[in-house]
């Protein structure tokens, strides 16, 4: 029988190998969740060194639970960024990505000021943990569904992620001039995670299961990998922080950003 973790792990251990090949110094997008935070432990578990950024309003849950995990990753950059800033990375963003949809503004704004971070600290490579919630069943969507339904459904939404997500967030990086690894989406990898039963993706209702066995063999503490699913332009405050300067112009967030 195969031990699906112990093949995973060597799978993402082998992606993370590959996707930094080359690179002497780079860069994570860390949010201190399961997905950043396992890939940051297999760099150090593989010797390499590389520099954490974190991005977030004041006092937003992605720095709280940032905070917590300076425990555990000693290099952390933290950018705290004022709602002063919102407008003017929104327009970067926007131009960045040619697209205006309040979902992947939102969500590019805390990426696109990590990497400007990135950039400034001279890497020329930044990893992030895009692909393992499609790859994984890590949304609350997929919970109920008969397996294969949700197969199915895992394997359209990695199609989708891999036309326009990822795209999006390549964009990002490369406004920054850097590049993107991103060793969920390893050709290999993501052979793996497919072939991987659906019922280890999703078992006793605790979603990516497999994947936090691998972050517990990797002894990552149990406050990463267990933290509930938040997405970014939430757990930072920035969608919040978007809206409040739509309401300040009488606009609703879609027209704001349509004007900008």
């Amino acid at each position: 029988m195969i031990n699906w973790i112990v093949k995973l792990d060597n799978t993402l251990t082998d992606a993370v190998i590959k996707a930094t090949r080359g690179f002497e110094k780079f860069g994570i997008l860390f949010s201190a969740g399961l997905d950043s935070s396992l890939i940051a432990k297999l760099c150090e578990d593989l010797e390499k060194k590389p520099t954490l950024y974190s991005v977030g309003m004041q006092d937003s849950a992605e720095l709280v639970q940032i905070e917590k995990a300076r425990k555990f990753f000693n290099e952390i950059k933290i950018r705290v960024i004022s709602i002063d800033e919102i407008e003017s990375y929104a327009r970067k963003v926007i131009a960045a990505i040619n697209s205006c949809s309040t979902m992947h503004v939102g969500i590019e704004i805390p990426l696109y000021i990590a990497c400007e971070e990135a950039k400034k600290d001279g890497h020329k490579l930044v990893l992030c943990g895009q692909g393992a919630d499609e790859l994984f069943a890590g949304y609350s969507r997929y919970l109920g569904m008969q397996q294969d339904k949700l197969e199915k459904a895992l394997r359209s939404d990695v199609e989708e992620l891999l036309k326009v997500n990822i795209l999006r967030d390549i964009a990002t990086a490369r406004a920054n001039s850097l590049e993107l690894g991103v060793p969920y989406l390893d050709g290999e990898a993501v052979k793996v995670a497919l072939s991987t039963p659906v019922g280890l993706k999703i078992k006793d209702g605790i979603r990516k299961y497999i994947l936090k066995e691998v972050a517990r063999k990797r002894s990552l503490p149990e406050f990463i990998y267990a933290r509930e699913k938040k997405a970014v332009q939430y757990s930072t405050g920035v969608d919040k922080a978007l809206r409040k300067l739509a309401k300040e112009k009488g606009k609703s967030i879609e027209e704001y950003l349509r004007i900008l």
